[in-house]
C-alpha cells in the first residue's frame, strides 16, 4: 500500500487511500486513512447524486476542514486537475489514482 505525506497546518501526517463505492449509486468514494492508527483522516470525495459525472470522475470536497485537499490530489498525481465546477462550487476531477 502506497503512503503519502499530508501537510495540515504545522503537522505532517502519513496517510494512505481507501477507495470504495458509494452504496446508493456506485460512484467512487475516496478517503484518506491515517497510516499510524488506521483511522479515517479525511473523506476526500462528495456524493452529489443529481450531478452528472463520468465513471472516471470524482467530486472533491475542497472546502471547510478539507480545504487544500485538491492541491494534495493534484500534486500526488491522483487527479488530473479540475475539469469543471458543479453548481455548489465543488470541483469535478478526473480520477487517475489507485483503485
Amino acid at each position: 500500500m502506497k503512503t503519502y505525506k499530508y501537510n495540515l497546518g504545522e503537522s505532517t501526517y502519513e496517510v494512505f487511500l481507501r477507495v470504495s463505492k458509494y452504496m446508493n449509486n456506485g460512484r467512487r468514494s475516496v478517503q484518506l486513512i491515517d497510516a499510524e492508527d488506521g483511522c479515517s483522516f479525511m473523506t476526500v470525495t462528495v456524493n452529489v447524486p443529481d450531478a452528472h459525472i463520468g465513471e472516471d470522475e470524482v467530486i472533491v470536497k475542497n472546502y471547510s476542514e478539507n480545504e487544500g485537499v485538491l492541491d494534495f490530489l493534484i500534486e500526488n498525481g491522483l487527479v488530473r486537475g479540475v475539469k469543471r465546477m458543479i453548481d455548489r462550487g465543488m470541483p469535478v476531477c478526473e480520477w487517475v489514482g489507485e483503485e
